[in-house]
């Protein structure tokens, strides 16, 4: 599982971690140039409209440069001293739950409420696992799910970015 939780931090960087010092470029190959230059034309288009001489001031805002920004884009690899994102320890749990088998109590539990909703098998261990892991005064309290999901012990809470009150994540937590 390692293998697989450091080519998902290293796929699934962020802007802000892949600029970070964090990561190194490495020499890359030809294909991972065109790569680069597709990702930074989207992040381009996303917040310039893709005009590039406004997009080369923003960078200059955060003291980068279009090569800097093209080289983390291609080939990168984190650090050896650096540690892995914060999010890569959610990621491994998320994938021990959902790799146990569900218990037989569970199956019946899930069966008495009538239909069955999608995938519901595998996502109540990790929904548990989620709920012990972080509890509920780290989610909001908002909470919005139907009564059907509220029958199942379900409900969708949106964690807060504290300075900008901009939803982070959703999250499904076992009530």
């Amino acid at each position: 599982m390692e293998d697989f939780i450091e080519r998902l931090a290293l796929r699934g960087a962020m802007i802000d971690e892949v600029l970070s010092p964090a990561f190194e470029v490495v020499p890359g190959q030809k294909a991972d140039a065109d790569r680069a230059a597709r990702r930074l034309a989207a992040w381009c288009r996303s917040c310039a409209s893709g005009d590039w001489e406004i997009f080369a001031k923003r960078l200059a805002r955060d003291n980068l440069t279009l090569e800097v920004v093209l080289g983390r884009f291609a080939t990168i690899r984190r650090r050896a001293d650096a540690p892995p994102p914060e999010w890569t320890s959610d990621a491994r749990w998320i994938l021990d739950s959902l790799e146990r088998p569900p218990s037989q109590a569970l199956i019946e539990r899930l069966r008495s409420f009538g239909e069955p909703i999608a995938f519901e098998i595998w996502l109540r261990p990790s929904l548990k696992q989620q709920t012990s892991a972080f509890g509920r005064r780290r989610l909001s309290t908002k909470s919005r799910c139907s009564p059907k999901a509220r029958q199942m012990g379900f409900a969708i809470y949106s964690a807060k970015n504290s300075r900008n009150s901009v939803p982070l994540r959703c999250s499904i937590v076992f009530l």
